[in-house]
């Protein structure tokens, strides 16, 4: 969404900027959690066993690490009963869960949290059906919105919602069903605005073009991804300003080596991880084409 004015004679090259950081005490890396010692219900050896990685990263949930209550007992006996019904299934579907975020760095494997959520709330047939045909947004939805036994409160507390959006897949689904655009916000701003705090958009759920891709930028620079916000200025025909648009910029290599760049966080499109793209300037002009009567792509500011 447009974002501010700003005059045509700071807009006739690519620049990239320092910008403010604002919001979380610290935007560094998070690093993985140590798993939990025991004790364990017996039967968890058998996972041990037969799929130590499994073992570990159940260990490093946080419902896990402050002791076993009887309800998480409960729920490993679940996993450890399914797993033996279906050790191939629950293999392959865990496999596609670890390779979800950065393993040397995020605190965590959200989904395997939130099939840890479904057998801790007795879904067990929920559970089984995510094991047998896994999809991680089927997963999601299914854990964070459609049944929710155990109320919200442990899923929305906002630093640990951060914790939980540690990869793009990750944040790009919470903020398609949760963040919503801020008309009202928008209609009392002008100029270039100094985005809200990461935990304040987390706890609002909406903000501005410039709120959400500071809280993409925040959630995924922690959790291990080379991040930026792009923020693309244009020329309206006719007008004597320049209007933009901000996003959260993802950098990854593709397997030639390359650096490419993926957006995220974008409220004009919601819906998709966008890209690849070969520079800030390339995925500029993109968004230019998808950004209503903006006609020109003439300058991109940000910060790293």
């Amino acid at each position: 969404m447009v974002s501010g004015r700003i005059s045509i004679s700071r807009l006739n090259c690519l620049i990239i900027l320092p910008f403010f950081f604002v919001g979380c005490a610290s935007l560094g890396k998070t690093k993985p959690n140590e798993p939990y010692k025991g004790p364990y219900p017996a039967s968890f050896n058998e996972i041990k066993l037969k799929n130590p990685l499994l073992a570990i990263e159940i260990g490093k949930l946080p419902e896990i690490l402050d002791g076993i209550s009887p309800s998480e007992a409960a729920a490993l006996e679940e996993i450890v009963d399914l797993y033996n019904k279906a050790p191939e299934d629950f293999d392959k579907a865990f496999t596609e869960m670890f390779q979800t975020g950065l393993p040397n760095v995020r605190k965590y494997c959200t989904p395997l949290q939130a099939l840890f959520w479904l057998a801790e709330d007795g879904e067990v047939k929920e559970f089984a059906l995510q094991i047998r045909d896994y999809d991680l947004r089927d997963l999601l939805y299914t854990a964070w919105y459609m049944l929710s036994n155990n109320g919200d409160r442990r899923r929305e507390d906002p630093e640990s919602v951060i914790d939980r959006l540690n990869s793009p897949e990750l944040f790009q689904y919470w903020f398609l069903t949760n963040f919503s655009y801020d008309w009202n916000k928008f209609s009392r701003i002008s100029g270039l605005q100094v985005p809200q705090s990461a935990v304040k958009t987390i706890r609002r759920k909406t903000g501005l073009c410039h709120d959400a891709a500071f809280l993409a930028y925040a959630c995924l620079r922690k959790a291990g991804y080379n991040v930026t916000t792009l923020n693309a200025r244009y020329i309206i025909r006719g007008s004597c300003g320049a209007e933009g648009h901000e996003v959260c910029l993802i950098e990854k290599k593709n397997a030639a080596g390359q650096k490419m760049y993926y957006i995220t966080g974008d409220t004009n499109r919601p819906r998709f991880i966008n890209g690849p793209f070969k520079n800030p300037k390339s995925a500029a002009k993109w968004i230019a084409g998808h950004h209503g009567l903006l006609r020109y792509a003439v300058g991109v500011f940000g910060y790293h």
